[in-house]
This record gives C-alpha cells, structure tokens and sequence, in this order.
C-alpha cells in the first residue's frame, strides 16, 4: 500500500493481532489452526502476486514451475484479460485518502 496510508496499515495489523490473540482466548480454534491458517493465507498472497506482477510466470513453459500445479489453468483463465501490471494507485470517496494517478 502507499506510504501516505502507513496509519491505516498500522491499524489493519493491531486488528488483525487482536483477532488472533481474541481467536486464542477464546478457545475458538487451536493454537496450530490459526498459526497454519497464517501460514496457508500469506503463501497464497505472495504467490498470487507474484504470479501477477511478473507477465512471464503467465505464460506456461518449461522453466516455469508454477505452470505444472493444478490451479494454474484456472490463474490463467482469470487473468487472461489483464495486459500488463496493474498500476499501485487506489481511489477513495473521500479526497485526502486517494493517491494521486500516475501521470
């Protein structure tokens, strides 16, 4: 996210520690469900992004490894349509919480 939203990204991570420990009181799930649930969602993340913000890894070939999982063909299909990188910048309703578009 954009470093004018350091404040928002601050808040997120308090909410989601807060989540956890509350999770954990709680006695809801397991110490070992949330720790792999944290482990499962992070990877995922990172692969999907690096999947879509190299446009090599998009196409299917011998050197790229990720092209030989089952989900590859559905990543494809969902992302045909995509061209080129999607560019960092978000909108808001509300002015001073928008970043400003890339020339």
């Amino acid at each position: 996210s954009s470093q004018r939203w350091s404040q928002l990204r601050l808040l997120m991570w308090a909410l989601a520690c807060a989540g956890i420990g509350a999770l954990l009181v709680s006695h809801g799930h397991y110490t070992v469900d949330i720790l792999i649930g944290y482990y499962a969602g992070t990877r995922m993340y990172r692969t999907f992004h690096t999947l879509v913000n190299n446009p090599e890894l998009k196409v299917k070939s011998v050197r790229n490894y990720y092209s030989e999982a089952w989900w590859y063909r559905i990543f494809q299909y969902f992302e045909a349509n995509v061209g080129d990188r999607v560019p960092n910048t978000y909108s808001s309703p509300i002015p001073f919480w928008s970043t400003p578009k890339l020339p």
